[in-house]
């Protein structure tokens, strides 16, 4: 694959959300296409570029075809692409301003209750920690020390206030 063009890049993780401690790691999300035509007629394809777990900072990048798929399914990786802060853009390109994040609310359907609902439930097993997924080592030890995740915590706790502003 040629190279890749940055559509949109802004901050995610704790340091988005005002959760982050002193060893808290960068996370960045984003968009991007390939500069490349066989891209475009569906001979090459990619759906997620990103960072190994090896590697300090956690970056993930989302085809254009994958963002907009996401997006009508209301999932809240691309959602939260869309409504970050201004503050926390990297780049912008202009035609992605002008045609996702200045039409941001065609993505917004009454399935959202449902996919944050579900999401926040996971998040919720993942914060007792009777989740199967795997833990990263900070949230092990958070359980350990607390008997739950309190950055899961913090995710269940969004979701309530989603639920009673319903």
């Amino acid at each position: 694959m040629n190279k890749m063009i940055t559509l949109y890049e802004c901050i995610s993780g704790s340091k988005a959300y005002g959760l982050a401690t002193e060893t808290s790691d960068d996370d960045f999300r984003g968009v991007i296409t390939p500069n490349d035509f066989s891209y475009f007629f569906g001979l090459d394809r990619f759906d997620i570029l990103q960072t190994p777990k090896t590697i300090i900072d956690d970056i993930e990048f989302l085809s254009l075809q994958k963002f907009v798929s996401l997006a009508f399914k209301c999932n809240t990786v691309p959602l939260e692409l869309l409504y970050s802060p201004e503050e926390n853009v990297r780049a912008c390109n202009p035609l992605f301003k002008k045609y996702f994040l200045e039409n941001r609310s065609i993505f917004l359907s009454t399935q959202i209750y449902n996919t944050i609902r579900g999401y926040s439930f996971g998040e919720f097993k993942q914060c007792l920690a009777i989740s199967s997924r795997d833990l990263g080592e900070k949230r092990k030890l958070s359980i350990e020390k607390y008997g739950y995740s309190v950055k899961m915590l913090l995710i269940v706790f969004d979701y309530y206030i989603v639920e009673l502003n319903r």
